[in-house]
């Protein structure tokens, strides 16, 4: 008998179990079906060891004995196969439709199971070669490749949505196995099967099984990203659990030594793992995060960490305990209750940053709790996200433009193009509900690029000589403003459309940085090489200033709705409004008048010079359908 490859096998495999087993884990769904699949690849093993046995005494066992043996061990391979499959699919489901999934693959390798026992078994003895054939061999073998097909069209199909390390996992447990099997298929005294099992194994188990990847060594602790699992299978299983977070803050401002800072997290750790309720999750720089069973394990645990830990800080005063008085650092404390009714873990991180970024320059220690409120708003901006990708996805931005009326050639001239998002059922979201959203998220880029392209195929379909149209204004969001390659892309997409550049005007606002303005000063200069003129938009709304209308080599200034209208209601603001019309036009600046909306306005606007006027007295945004209407209509002068 050749046994000691498969006995060197089950010897890794027993090796692995025990690291598996001894080290400590999350209690993740996933360790349980690599266990499972362990296993089955050892009981693979096992029952080809004894179905080597069993065939070198075949003439002392009965023969359904023999049989029954060896039919196990080649319907072993079934599962093994089938595991394989299994085991790929975690990434694809959650917990529930996870098991829903193997509901509905089972019965095919139970069917598979059948077939094997009915079928009938032969063996080979000759020359040294001890193996196994017949139909119920032939049947095994189909079995076991329809599930390894069904495992590489899963990775091919779904390769994007399985996490690199568990495709990488499974094609070399894949390759292992069907190298040992060929070897053995063309030398029948190699049994290679069995090896190829146990590195396979072994394989998954270095790449992505090892409880150790989970650990943080340096804190004796898990790491962040295990935690969003772990919440997200909690809630996926209808478990409410309790979450503090603990963030140490300013500790620049504070003069704390990093060694120190890192000495007071491996306290805290330390007090945890004398606390069995608790879980213990490093989190992003200087962070922790305990997972507790309910809400009372952690007022209970946030107590004794006041006490022992921010006595003075809490208290306001010092702690004498123990004669120990360390100023630990100054901490933003997130307390998620088990009653927040949270949908997944993803859903905690976001609560947890929005949480973050309001209480990032907090001087002393602080305590923030999650609500309904927050995690309402938290929703609600994920929701508008995926609202804008599915309008993106799906054609569902829209261009609307608003007539600019020109005060000396006396009709409308240009317009301003502004972005709309169209539902499935044709209403639209209003752009207060997505703009800021979308700005927050860095998709106005996309949004403010897809906008561009309609404009210049609006262009390319209608001659804008003979709408009257001069040029048409397009905003640019400060995201996009900070693009070095911005000028590059536009002037490829006006090529594209065979836009003349004279026709486009972009819309630039205040942007924070001098680099951000530096990079934006560059791609203004080579867009008006080209024939693009840029006006500064929302001045006198507080994000434009005096310096960028003299800096910046734009050629309109563009007064704020809420300039406009001040105008005519605040003293102050009339001798604001006429100084910089005036200033405007001693730099050579158009004037463009925002939000009138009465003839007296309009009057009044002209009166004063203004070049260009937008506002509803003449029309409000207007599909790109009614706006060619309406040029049409009101060609002539008003």
């Amino acid at each position: 008998m050749h046994t000691q490859n498969q006995f060197c096998s089950m010897a890794i495999m027993i090796i692995l179990l025990y690291l598996f087993l001894r080290q400590k884990r999350v209690g993740l769904y996933t360790e349980k079906v690599f266990l499972r699949t362990l296993l089955v690849a050892m009981l693979c093993v096992s029952l080809d060891i004894l179905s080597l046995i069993a065939i070198h005494y075949r003439a002392d066992i009965p023969a359904p004995f023999l049989d029954l043996i060896c039919k196990s061990y080649i319907m072993t391979l079934i599962w093994v196969s089938y595991t394989a499959l299994t085991y790929v699919i975690t990434d694809l489901y959650t917990e529930k439709e996870y098991y829903k999934k193997l509901r509905q693959i089972r019965p095919w390798t139970i069917l598979g199971m059948i077939i094997v026992y009915c079928l009938p078994i032969y063996y080979h003895t000759d020359n040294n070669e001890i193996y196994t054939e017949g139909p119920a061999v032939l049947a095994t073998y189909l079995f076991a490749i329809s599930f390894i097909i069904a495992t590489i069209y899963t990775m091919a199909r779904y390769g994007s949505r399985i996490t690199p390390k568990r495709r990488f996992a499974v094609i070399t447990w894949m390759v292992l196995w069907f190298l040992t099997a060929a070897v053995q298929f063309l030398n029948n005294q190699l049994l290679l099967v069995g090896l190829g099992c146990g590195l396979g194994m072994m394989a998954l188990y270095c790449t992505l099984e090892n409880p150790e990847n989970n650990i943080n060594h340096a804190y004796g602790c898990f790491h962040q990203h295990v935690l969003v699992r772990y919440l997200q299978q909690c809630y996926e299983r209808g478990l409410s659990k309790s979450v503090m977070f603990i963030s140490f803050i300013s500790e620049r401002q504070q003069g704390i030594n990093e060694n120190y800072m890192d000495d007071c997290l491996r306290k805290l750790i330390s007090w945890a793992k004398d606390n069995d309720s608790v879980k213990v999750f490093r989190g992003v720089e200087r962070e922790l995060a305990f997972v507790f069973s309910d809400m009372s394990e952690m007022s209970k645990a946030f107590t004794q960490i006041q006490e022992q830990f921010y006595y003075d800080q809490f208290y306001n005063q010092k702690s004498a305990k123990d004669g120990n008085n360390e100023e630990f650092p100054v901490s933003l404390f997130i307390l998620f209750p088990d009653t927040l009714l949270l949908n997944d873990g993803n859903e905690v991180m976001s609560v947890r940053r929005a949480i973050y970024a309001d209480n990032s320059n907090i001087t002393s220690s602080f305590v923030c709790y999650a609500n309904e409120r927050l995690l309402e708003q938290i929703r609600n901006k994920k929701q508008v996200m995926s609202q804008i990708i599915q309008a993106l996805e799906e054609d569902r931005v829209e261009v609307f433009y608003q007539p600019t009326y020109a005060t000396k050639d006396k009709h409308f001239a240009s317009a301003e193009a502004l972005v709309r998002i169209r539902e499935k059922d044709g209403t639209i979201i209003p752009p207060g509900q997505f703009i800021p959203i979308a700005e927050e998220s860095g998709l106005i880029s996309k949004l403010g690029e897809r906008v561009f392209e309609k404009v210049c195929a609006f262009l390319k379909e209608n001659n804008p000589e003979k709408l009257g149209i001069k040029y048409l204004e397009v905003n640019l969001s400060v995201i996009q403003c900070e693009q070095r390659n911005l000028s590059e892309h536009y002037l490829d997409i006006m090529k594209k459309y065979g836009i003349d550049p004279w026709y486009i005007n972009l819309e630039i606002t205040e942007t924070g940085s001098v680099s951000s303005k530096n990079v934006l000063l560059s791609n203004m200069n080579r867009l008006i090489a080209e024939g693009v003129s840029f006006s500064l938009d929302d001045f006198g709304n507080g994000q434009s200033n005096l310096d960028y209308m003299i800096d910046m080599p734009v050629s309109i200034m563009k007064l704020d709705m809420n300039m406009t209208q001040s105008y005519f209601t605040d003293l102050k603001a009339r001798f604001v409004v006429r100084a910089t019309i005036q200033l405007a036009h001693e730099l050579d600046l158009f004037v463009v008048a925002e939000g009138v909306e009465t003839k007296e306005q309009l009057d009044e606007m002209i009166a004063l010079g203004v070049d260009y006027i937008q506002g509803f007295y003449f029309s409000k945004p207007l599909p790109a359908k009614e706006y060619l209407k309406f040029l049409h209509t009101h060609g002539s002068p008003v």
